[in-house]
């Protein structure tokens, strides 16, 4: 969970900490604070099954979108959570 008490120059109450100034341009914290969320801290990875029918990733805990293919049919779309006690997702594919 993160928590952010101000992000905008003419509202923030501590000097030198808004991400955004006044004419909402973005400051280089407000950049880094855009590359953290948008790339640093995302889980983007594509894996394929093997012999087993089994891909397995690694990600950052919450929740996420899982777009799962087989050959050129239209891709199945599902959702899963990644915990501290991690876990599994099971994507029933159709028959061919």
């Amino acid at each position: 969970m993160r928590t952010m008490w101000g992000f905008w120059e003419r509202q923030i109450w501590i000097r030198n900490t808004a991400l955004w100034g006044k004419d909402w341009s973005i400051k280089p914290s407000g950049q880094a604070f855009v590359d953290l969320m948008s790339r640093d801290w995302t889980t983007s990875e594509t894996a394929a099954t093997g012999a087993d029918g089994v891909a397995t990733i690694r990600g950052f805990l919450g929740e996420y979108a899982l777009s799962v293919r087989v050959g050129d049919a239209p891709p199945i779309q599902t959702g899963t959570s990644l915990s501290r006690q991690g876990g599994e997702t099971v994507v029933r594919l159709p028959a061919p």
